[in-house]
């Protein structure tokens, strides 16, 4: 055979053996992001809040108060303010601007409007915090909560539930979800791992997918197509089955 093509097989199966030796973890997302969104609150007026410190203190002490009891102090040192807004019923001083929605759906003088004076404590507190942890290979975690002027909670924030001192939550790092992915040859093409939370059951869990087609022969589709793979508690790392063409892998850890 002649020289330069066995030069040129021995080159090609070198190749194939370093791509398989590779660590397929290596190509995996190195982090993840949980982002949770604000609900609107009904109200007349609103504005924008880019500090903490533009809250009232009674406010930023009953806030604190709030996280520290729900994520402990370690996490809630390691958190920093994000976003916010304040709505209220009445304009409070002049940076509060008329809430276009609320006037567009009810009128200034409905009656409607008028009801909004008795639903709830005005002002309203939307408060936004992040948390990160780069060492577990969470990006972000986005903390956001709604109080009351009375400091009553109306939206909790979306983190799991522990009944001993919330100091104990503890992520599992997204190594281990790395290790389930490649011990079941799941490869780094268009996947997509990031954090939810199953607000029914308070947990908080990993979830890998991969993205498949958008759209049809009909055309773009608002509901692209992925092929579910697992989701990982984030707490305790119990893996929760979805892909139940393999189902035996996934009791065999």
């Amino acid at each position: 055979m002649n020289r330069i093509i066995k030069t040129f097989i021995l080159f090609t199966i070198s190749l194939n053996l370093i791509s398989c030796n590779q660590n397929p973890e290596q190509e995996y997302p190195k982090t993840v992001l949980f982002e949770d969104g604000f609900w609107n609150v009904e109200s007349r007026y609103e504005v924008d809040v880019d500090s903490f410190e533009e809250y009232p203190k009674r406010i930023q002490d009953l806030a604190k108060k709030y996280l520290i009891g729900k994520i402990g102090e370690i996490k809630f040192n390691e958190s920093k303010f994000s976003y916010g807004y304040i709505a209220s019923n009445k304009p409070m001083d002049n940076k509060y601007r008329k809430n276009e929605m609320t006037e567009l759906l009810y009128g200034e003088d409905s009656t409607k409007n008028k009801e909004l004076d008795t639903k709830y404590n005005y002002p309203v507190y939307s408060i936004g915090f992040e948390y990160k942890d780069l060492k577990k290979g969470i990006e972000k975690y986005t903390l956001n909560f709604i109080m009351d002027n009375n400091g009553k909670v109306l939206m909790n924030i979306s983190f799991p539930k522990i009944n001993l001192n919330p100091n104990n939550i503890n992520f599992i790092p997204i190594d281990s979800v790395h290790k389930i992915l490649s011990k079941r040859k799941i490869t780094s093409e268009k996947l997509e791992l990031d954090m939810r939370y199953n607000r029914k059951e308070e947990s908080i869990f990993y979830y890998a997918r991969t993205f498949i087609k958008d759209g049809s022969i009909l055309g773009p589709s608002c509901f692209p197509q992925y092929k579910e793979h697992f989701k990982v508690n984030a707490i305790t790392g119990e893996i929760i089955e979805y892909n139940t063409e393999n189902r035996i892998e996934y009791y065999n850890n």
